[in-house]
């Protein structure tokens, strides 16, 4: 029986394999193996960055004018808190306040709910681009059961944390500040009768 290499995987977990070191391992390889040949899988590269930038922009602003009406909607079903506020001597900033707490709370729920939905159809598609074999569950038993060959390939994910950082912290944090820059704070008190 003679054994023979059919394939070299190096984890990229564990180590990321450089140009110079894929051209050593191209220059030795003859050596050991008669035809051979080197892939370097390099994944997801930074090339990319402006669909990445105006796929986040049009989220932001789609995100915006999402959490302004929904603010609008809410500041216009809470007149009268606002007018009691007012009735009651609060000053301006606290109804200010009261309007950009509403739309950052909007803003922030909707990202991190739009990340977290986001997230399980991302994981979906991107599983079997990075795995050998395809993302199937083979029916190889293990003590896991029939899925060792899923969880144990090298599968990695490139997550754009800058991207999601900048919708689920900055997109609430600017709804607030538009919002609380452009509240109404003046108010016509109405007279309750009954």
């Amino acid at each position: 029986m003679r054994v023979e290499a059919a394939m070299l995987v190096v984890d990229p977990r564990e180590h990321r394999v450089t140009d110079a070191e894929r051209e050593r391992i191209d220059a030795r390889l003859p050596e050991v193996v008669v035809h051979a040949s080197t892939y370097l899988e390099r994944g997801f590269t930074r090339d990319g960055v402006l669909p990445l930038a105006l796929l986040g922009g049009a989220v932001g602003l789609l995100v915006l004018v999402a959490a302004f009406t929904a603010t609008g909607l809410a500041a216009a079903d809470a007149r009268a808190d606002l007018a009691g506020l007012a009735a009651i001597g609060a000053p301006a900033g606290v109804r200010r306040l009261f309007v950009a707490g509403q739309a950052g709370f909007i803003t922030a729920s909707g990202a991190v709910l739009g990340v977290l939905s986001g997230a399980v159809p991302g994981l979906v598609s991107a599983w079997p681009a990075g795995t050998s074999s395809g993302g199937a569950i083979t029916s190889n038993p293990s003590p896991l059961g029939y899925v060792s060959d899923v969880l144990s390939d090298n599968t990695v994910l490139d997550v754009p944390w800058s991207l999601l950082a900048i919708l689920v912290i900055g997109l609430p944090v600017l709804a607030a500040l538009v919002a609380g820059a452009f509240t109404r704070t003046r108010t016509t008190l109405t007279r309750r009768t009954g």
